[in-house]
């Protein structure tokens, strides 16, 4: 899960259509296998591809509110937090640019 997580962080620049392969491949394992702190990353992944490949603004953002609730709950949210910045992408699409302001403040 680790180095699949890592693979969607560069996939993102490097080779953007293998960013939904990758995150549905995380979601599919954390179904079969259980829940870990990178199946967070993989589920936000897996909405910013709904996001962007499908144009289903808001599943993607659904999925992503979801993402941001489980990763308050993690006892490593402050390193997720500063992964999962495209999150805050999604967010200025849909939130006010208050609330966007207050979590980029947060990912400094």
């Amino acid at each position: 899960m680790q180095f699949m997580s890592m693979l969607c962080e560069y996939s993102v620049i490097a080779k953007p259509m293998l960013l939904p392969i990758l995150s549905c491949r995380m979601v599919k394992l954390t179904l079969e296998s259980g829940f870990c702190d990178d199946s967070i990353i993989g589920l936000a992944q897996c909405a910013y591809g709904v996001f962007v490949f499908l144009d289903d603004v808001q599943l993607g953002y659904r999925v992503g509110k979801i993402c941001e609730i489980l990763m308050g709950e993690s006892p490593k949210r402050h390193a997720l937090r500063s992964r999962l910045t495209l999150q805050v992408k999604m967010k200025c699409v849909m939130e006010p640019m208050q609330s966007v302001f207050a979590s980029y403040s947060s990912l400094y």
